[in-house]
């Protein structure tokens, strides 16, 4: 199964334009490398042909979401639901990326714990842009199943 060939819907647990990444270039054991351009699809822009460069967080949370997807779809695995904990050392060289600019989106996993809980380093650069963060996730089966864990 080639990455690049796979829809990025299909591997994580959003549909229609919340998704945010246009498509998956590679993958490794610990990283993948997406690719997407910035939109101006009203979802998170606040100005006109611009968006908030902290919502790379999102694109770098949809990679770690895709390379879990893609990786429990090799095992034979449903797609889990992510939930990001947290994001730190964010930094952005900008405070908005231009509607239309071309970006590329990677993810390199830093550590991973029986418990569904790990870390990831993300970036998300292009012309003129460099943003990066640490980002803390939680992959669960269900809602359900973090619920009952909680109580």
């Amino acid at each position: 199964m080639n990455i690049a060939d796979i829809e990025v819907a299909s591997l994580i647990p959003h549909a229609g334009e919340i998704v945010l990444l246009d498509r998956l270039e590679t993958f490794t054991e610990d990283s993948i490398n997406a690719h997407t351009v910035v939109r101006d699809d009203g979802l998170f822009n606040n100005t006109p042909h611009q968006v908030p460069s902290f919502i790379a967080i999102e694109y770098m949370a949809q990679a770690i979401a895709a390379w879990a997807g893609y990786r429990g779809k090799s095992l034979g695995q449903p797609v889990k639901i992510g939930l990001l904990l947290g994001t730190r050392d964010f930094k952005a060289s900008v405070d908005y990326m231009p509607v239309g600019a071309k970006v590329q989106v990677r993810i390199q996993r830093i550590m991973e714990m029986a418990n569904g809980m790990a870390v990831f380093d993300g970036w998300v650069t292009g012309d003129g842009i460099e943003i990066s963060g640490r980002l803390s996730v939680l992959s669960v089966a269900s809602l359900e199943s973090l619920d009952s864990s909680l109580t």
